[in-house]
């Protein structure tokens, strides 16, 4: 929970700490697959045996470093592509607002 960029609301209202937003098989037979959690910034590669996380991608503790500009926030979307990279939808233009909030 302490990965989330998403606040507690209202204590009458669940807290959406880490919203999947999409899952994605993996093009490999292995059978993992990758999710998009929206609300901690990040893409997660998860064992299908054991739930476990293989890797992450973005968020407060990623597996890889990240380039300058590279980031994610509140992105949907992950999918892997034919070629077997990997794509999210970045909707980090809703950062810059909810900062502009605070």
């Amino acid at each position: 929970m302490s990965d989330s960029y998403y606040r507690p609301g209202p204590t009458d209202r669940p807290w959406d700490y880490f919203h999947v937003n999409s899952i994605s098989p993996d093009p490999w037979p292995d059978g993992d697959f990758v999710i998009s959690a929206r609300n901690t910034w990040a893409g997660y590669e998860i064992d299908h045996h054991t739930g476990a996380i293989r890797w992450r991608i973005g968020g407060k503790h990623p597996t890889f470093h990240m380039g300058p500009g590279t980031g994610t926030a509140w992105q949907h979307d992950v999918r892997w592509q034919p070629d077997h990279t990997l794509t999210f939808f970045d909707n980090g233009a809703c950062q810059s607002a909810m900062r502009s909030r605070e």
